[in-house]
């Protein structure tokens, strides 16, 4: 397997939705941010931990999100009108939905991988936390301009856990959709609802 396709070690075949052993998306990880540097004009700056990604596949789609190092529940708690970074998540074959339809494509930061007839193109989105104008914390979710395409409230978790990394989890809506579940180092969680879309 060649460097490039080893990246795509997150989005193998399975099943059902299942999680990614933690050394599959390290590697992924490393590969694809070091072949994939975050160009100059991103909204804000992040500093990646790739050894603490989270990956989660189901069929031939898949998602990953790469934590920034400086991530942490007193970050969140001491979040303001600037963006607190929490990390980059990498999505094969789905896309971030938005009013009942996939974003377009024109508005996302599209990254080709591998070579041939094994070429996959993904999608990379950058998050961070910021407060709104009513005092509140909220994920902004980028795509490649310096506006988010989406700003999601933060909720507080009904588990009670405190991961004290980001994590993700995914429950189906429907064949071809799914709520993905960030859940941030403390007490917040953010729903962020994905569709399923051909390359």
């Amino acid at each position: 397997m060649s460097v490039l396709l080893s990246a795509l070690a997150f989005v193998h075949v399975a099943a059902a939705q299942e999680a990614v052993p933690l050394e599959e998306a390290r590697n992924a990880a490393r590969k694809l941010t070091e072949l994939y540097p975050l160009p100059a004009d991103a909204p804000f700056k992040l500093e990646l931990d790739t050894d603490k990604p989270r990956a989660i596949k189901g069929g031939d789609s898949g998602v990953m999100i790469v934590p920034d190092k400086r991530i942490s529940s007193e970050a969140l708690v001491a979040a303001g009108k600037t963006i607190t970074p929490v990390g980059e998540l990498w999505a094969l074959k789905v896309a971030i939905e938005d009013r009942g339809a996939a974003v377009k494509k024109e508005k996302l930061r599209v990254v080709s991988v591998g070579e041939g007839d094994e070429r996959r193109q993904l999608s990379l989105f950058l998050l961070g936390v910021a407060k709104n104008a009513h005092d509140l914390p909220e994920l902004l979710v980028f795509g490649k301009e310096n506006e988010p395409l989406l700003h999601l409230a933060l909720q507080k978790s009904a588990t009670g856990k405190q991961p004290s990394s980001v994590e993700i989890s995914a429950r189906k809506r429907d064949d071809n959709s799914a709520i993905l579940t960030i859940n941030l180092p403390g007490e917040y969680i953010a729903e962020l609802p994905m569709i399923k879309v051909s390359e």
